[in-house]
């Protein structure tokens, strides 16, 4: 398969954006920050979405993150045939409840 070697990008280069979905409050300070609108945040879903067609990886969404769960990766998205499959979405898990384990089921 070509490429043989595994290419090595450069620390500095500009790939796609990641999110830690776990850690993130879900605020859509990303969302307001993106000059292409690439970004959707939706909090009552608790999911986030970035078309990475749109996304120009200037990382304005990075900077802004108040909980610092985006960052821009090295590496570059796989080419695409379809709109569609240029959309990623994360979803979070459900937040546990909170009981108090000292309370009594009245």
């Amino acid at each position: 398969m070509h490429p043989e070697k595994q290419r090595v990008y450069a620390n500095i280069a500009r790939g796609r954006i990641i999110i830690d979905i776990e850690a993130c409050i879900f605020c859509g300070l990303c969302s307001r920050r993106c000059p292409t609108d690439a970004i959707t945040v939706r909090k009552e879903n608790r999911q986030w979405s970035i078309d990475r067609l749109y996304c120009i990886t200037c990382g304005s969404c990075v900077e802004v993150c108040p909980k610092k769960c985006l960052q821009m990766n090295n590496h570059y998205s796989s080419a695409v045939t379809g709109r569609d499959q240029a959309l990623f979405t994360a979803t979070a898990s459900a937040p546990a409840l909170f009981t108090d384990p000292g309370r009594s089921a009245d």
